[in-house]
């Protein structure tokens, strides 16, 4: 809706993907909650949950010689204990962030890291292994990792290895099925649906998914003050920046931090306050000759200034 309303009013408006949104995507759903499936819950939900219990049963039951080899195959034992890991909005949730979902259909469109008037912008930080990239490239690595899960997921559920509703861990037990069933493939176009699989499986290793990747990197959190500014020195030289702003890693102080002479800002102050106790809204606002200033409900903070420019901006 932002988006929409900003353009109208001579505006712009950048989403950047960040972790959650790409954990999202792929079916990580650590961190979401009953109340989130629930707001994605309608009069048809337990409908559709039952024929999703139906449909998984008959999947297991399809796999039950396999499924047998594996010490901890991490699948319901029982109807109950289905229903209890998919509560009602849950199949909702997972269609909704599906390739062609009001919501999974977005995301994709985001990039990773945008750079506006000489600032580079993005969710965890570029590490400094990530500097023989360009940003476009970082971009580009991003969005074909996340084709191609779609791509191969796709796949799997034409071939009915997979359910479309399946969780990362869901998924990745059934490829480990089908590896285990199908062990070997030399000719195409077996060799490349192998291949494509046995890169699903290494997914904690993509860039999108990796701890030093640009939606995860805490480094700009944890560096001391000699390590980090060597190194935000070398990131800014590389990209001709001046600044970097990220979020990902919350501040306790839940006010938005410099570092490194202003050279990064983590924005970051826990605003889902419901979520991160003491958490609270903030904008960080940059203003024309490089001012750069904390925006909060209660007031500001100046962060940033070039020197000379207090003088430079006073009345004669």
């Amino acid at each position: 809706a932002l988006q929409t309303e900003a353009s109208k009013a001579g505006g712009n408006v950048v989403p950047l993907l960040g972790n959650h949104e790409v954990m999202n995507i792929v079916g990580d759903l650590r961190y979401v909650t009953q109340p989130n499936y629930a707001a994605f819950a309608d009069t048809q939900s337990e409908k559709r949950r039952k024929a999703g219990y139906d449909n998984y049963a008959a999947w297991a039951a399809s796999h039950a010689a396999s499924l047998a080899t594996i010490k901890q195959p991490g699948v319901p034992a029982s109807e109950a204990q289905w229903m209890a890991e998919h509560p009602a909005g849950f199949l909702e949730y997972r269609e909704a962030f599906s390739p062609n979902g009001k919501y999974g259909k977005w995301v994709r469109q985001h990039a990773a890291v945008a750079e506006i008037g000489g600032i580079i912008f993005l969710h965890g930080g570029i590490s400094p292994g990530l500097i023989s990239m360009s940003l476009e490239q970082i971009n580009q690595q991003v969005r074909e990792e996340i084709a191609n899960f779609d791509k191969t997921t796709e796949e799997l559920v034409s071939r009915k290895v997979i359910l479309p509703f399946f969780t990362v861990r869901e998924t990745a037990l059934a490829v480990q099925l089908e590896l285990l069933e199908h062990p070997s493939a030399n000719t195409a176009p077996d060799a490349e649906y192998h291949n494509r699989l046995v890169r699903l499986l290494d997914f904690s290793n993509w860039l999108c998914m990796r701890d030093e990747g640009p939606l995860w990197f805490r480094g700009y959190d944890g560096w001391s003050d000699e390590e980090g500014g060597q190194r935000i020195l070398q990131i800014l030289t590389t990209y001709n920046a001046t600044h970097v702003v990220v979020a990902h890693t919350v501040q306790k102080s839940a006010h938005i931090r410099s570092r490194f002479r202003g050279a990064v800002f983590l924005i970051d102050t826990g605003m889902l306050s419901t979520y991160w106790a003491g958490g609270r809204a903030s904008a960080l606002e940059i203003l024309k000759g490089g001012k750069i200033v904390a925006q909060y409900l209660d007031g500001q903070e100046v962060l940033f200034e070039k020197p000379n420019a207090a003088a430079s901006d006073s009345p004669k």
